[in-house]
């Protein structure tokens, strides 16, 4: 069956397992707007391929689309590394991802009670952050669960009552992964004390309010799609769960918070940095920017003007006795030890002081540009000011305007 784009409002991922067959079922009664994603990854053999006929043939019994994706999981781990079960799930997220993209419609997820209670303890043996605590929400980010209120057994139930076959996976019933020994040993055996998975969820659910709390505090204060500043009183005063969320939330990890504190402490202008973004060390606080930012130059024009014209001197400009310079000028990134004479000065001052005494920081300082001539001479620096040798003054007959427009950090 064929789909216009736009057309589903959601998009249910079906393993044919119980699960996922029930939320199929109830989405047909309830008559939503839906199609069904089902994943092959090949792990199975011939049972990976019933398991496709059956969804297909599910799909076409109740009238609903459905997409099916074959992966090649042996050969991702070859190229990404990581086990079987990460990179099916890293494919099976990839995918859900274009297909939510394309269509703007929401998946759906058969996640359950037991689940969420497996998911929380994974986390907290491995140490989980505040997010990985807080588990899996209801809904999040065009991702939707509906059956997170509901135990396995309740979903097994509904499903006899209903008599709705589903496929069982025979590999979900070796406990050789974690996970799975979770699943198959460890929260069953919690059916003998029925307080502990009531106290589990509610940790659960104190966690995503934490969550969600300390989301908001961090969004309403900084807008990560922007630079970013953080005082270092203000970083000393957070716990370290809340340095851990502002790491991830401003783009900055793989960045550990312990590697943070190291920088907080080291010298001023030292930096960490991944493919996306950068932490700077500013003296008395941290400045997160792109990782491209600083090394773009300002835009910039250049006209010739008479000196008998009313000149409208501009904070930002560089005005320059063209008879001075020697042939065309150009910008280029300051080097190591060089100097200039900047304006009103009888001597000269390395560049690096010069940028750090105009309060420049430390990662636009790296590579903030000079104005040189076709001899490589410093005859200024950008948006700031000519060299003295180079200056305006009552002998200048033609002035060089160079006019800068927007800095690429701005």
């Amino acid at each position: 069956m064929s789909s216009s784009k736009n057309q589903y409002d959601y998009w249910v991922a079906c393993s044919g397992g119980v699960d996922s067959i029930v939320l199929v079922r109830l989405f047909k009664e309830l008559n939503k707007n839906f199609g069904i994603l089902h994943c092959n990854f090949k792990l199975r053999g011939v049972d990976s391929d019933n398991d496709e006929e059956f969804v297909r043939n599910l799909a076409d019994e109740i009238d609903v689309p459905i997409k099916v994706r074959v992966f090649d999981v042996n050969n991702y781990i070859k190229e990404q590394g990581g086990n079987v079960q990460l990179a099916a799930r890293n494919l099976r997220y990839r995918w859900f991802e274009e297909v939510k993209s394309k269509y703007k419609a929401k998946i759906v997820l058969g996640h359950h009670k037991d689940d969420q209670i497996e998911t929380f303890l994974l986390q907290l043996r491995r140490g989980g952050k505040l997010k990985g605590l807080s588990s899996m929400p209801l809904l999040n980010e065009g991702y939707v669960r509906p059956l997170l209120s509901y135990s396995k057994l309740e979903i097994y139930d509904l499903a006899r009552q209903n008599n709705w076959a589903w496929r069982e996976d025979s590999s979900n019933k070796k406990s050789d992964y974690l996970r799975n020994y979770y699943r198959n040993e460890l929260i069953p055996s919690f059916e003998n004390i029925s307080w502990l998975k009531t106290e589990i969820l509610g940790l659960v659910q104190n966690f995503q309010v934490l969550l969600n709390f300390s989301e908001r505090y961090l969004n309403q204060r900084f807008n990560f799609s922007k630079d970013v500043e953080v005082s270092f009183s203000l970083w000393d005063s957070w716990a370290f769960w809340l340095k851990q969320l502002f790491v991830s939330e401003s783009g900055i990890a793989p960045i550990s918070v312990k590697e943070v504190d190291r920088l907080r402490n080291s010298q001023k202008g030292k930096y960490l940095s991944n493919e996306f973004k950068s932490i700077w060390n500013e003296g008395n606080r941290f400045l997160m920017r792109s990782s491209n930012d600083f090394i773009a130059f300002p835009e910039y024009q250049i006209k010739t003007i008479s000196s008998s014209t009313n000149v409208d001197y501009k904070e930002d400009d560089v005005f320059i006795d063209k008879d001075k310079v020697q042939g065309n000028i150009r910008l280029r990134k300051w080097r190591e030890g060089e100097s200039f004479q900047p304006l009103g000065m009888k001597g000269q001052k390395k560049i690096s002081k010069f940028l750090r005494d105009r309060k420049v920081s430390s990662s636009e300082k790296k590579n903030y540009p000079v104005i040189v001539d076709e001899t490589d001479q410093i005859i200024g620096v950008a948006r700031m000011c000519p060299d003295e040798r180079y200056k305006v003054d009552e002998k200048t007959n033609n002035i060089l305007v160079i006019k800068f427009t927007t800095l690429s950090s701005d």
